[in-house]
């Protein structure tokens, strides 16, 4: 709760009371909201909001980009479900994103604090994560760049259904990668979603002619172009929406770290095998955190286990050199 009263000694934190008319789990009429105009609104986070001149609690269930009650919610709205001002069967509301006028922190009732923020956790003991954030930040400093860190899409605007959390591989995971694979002068490597581009930077210390990231959150890709600044040539940073790019005709060597919701993924697939078929090549497709039954029946390839979990390689061929 520090940071809550930090926010308060700012005067960031207003306070407000549920109504009679609420319903909204786990709120109950009475109930004292402490909230907050620079909380960024997430998905399943409390608002207070206005809707139909009405100011209320609301749950935020649509981003941008998501489908809400059959409605695609625009850039600069949200979708926020309104049980609490009109009862339970009540629809939910895409709204303009200045209706939202905060997000909820605490509610108090009788004495007894809750916190209403969703927070992201890692459920690993401390020890492991302790041992994980040193070699993080010694790694970092080895190479120069700053690319550690977690983050929310929500916190960059986006969709979880579209676009998932900012956490880089990990470092052990990364070199596992370059390690597995033969590269040659001659491949070129497109990380999906290179946030802040620690793949890239790796990938420039290997024989890569070029490396290429693709990343749709501009502060990400704005951060990888710093973090690559040391190396005169052979990189580009696209700022694109990855289900929308043809994949570079010389791409040889693809990697994806779990960017993507289930909405895009197959989506990005199908562009690498719209490439392989336009440009008939040998291209290497690595993937961490994914399932393999989210990629081989896209990529028409089996999954190799590398060594590191959930790390696998699909190997595909051009037409006429499959077996």
């Amino acid at each position: 709760m520090f940071d809550i009263a930090i926010r308060g000694l700012r005067g960031e934190v207003e306070i407000a009371r549920v109504g009679p008319e609420c319903v909204l789990p786990p709120l109950r009429p009475g109930d004292i909201l402490l909230w907050s105009g620079s909380a960024l609104p997430s998905l399943g986070a409390i608002a207070w909001s206005v809707v139909d001149d009405a100011e209320a609690p609301r749950r935020i269930v649509g981003l941008p980009g998501d489908s809400c009650a059959g409605v695609a919610v625009p850039h600069g709205h949200l979708c926020v479900d309104d049980r609490s001002a009109r009862g339970p069967t009540a629809r939910s509301n895409v709204v303009p994103r200045a209706a939202v006028r905060g997000v909820a922190l605490v509610s108090v009732r009788r004495a007894k604090l809750l916190d209403l923020r969703g927070q992201v956790r890692w459920p690993q003991p401390l020890p492991w994560r302790a041992a994980h954030a040193l070699i993080e930040i010694w790694r970092d400093r080895m190479h120069g760049v700053s690319t550690r860190g977690f983050s929310r899409s929500d916190e960059f605007g986006f969709s979880p259904s579209r676009v998932l959390a900012y956490s880089p591989t990990p470092w052990t995971v990364a070199l596992t990668v370059f390690a597995s694979i033969t590269i040659d002068e001659d491949d070129v490597l497109v990380d999906y979603g290179c946030g802040r581009g620690r793949m890239l930077v790796l990938a420039l210390r290997q024989r890569f002619r070029r490396v290429v990231g693709i990343e749709i959150v501009p502060a990400l890709a704005a951060s990888a172009r710093r973090n690559l600044r040391r190396y005169p040539d052979r990189w580009d940073v696209m700022e694109a929406d990855a289900a929308a790019v043809p994949l570079p005709h010389d791409a040889t060597v693809v990697y994806l770290f779990n960017p993507f919701g289930d909405d895009v993924l197959p989506l990005v697939l199908g562009r690498i095998r719209e490439s392989l078929a336009r440009d008939p090549r040998r291209l290497r497709v690595l993937t961490y955190g994914i399932a393999p039954i989210g990629c081989a029946p896209h990529l028409g390839a089996p999954a190799q286990a590398l060594n590191a979990p959930n790390l696998y390689l699909y190997e595909m061929l051009p037409a006429n050199e499959r077996t």
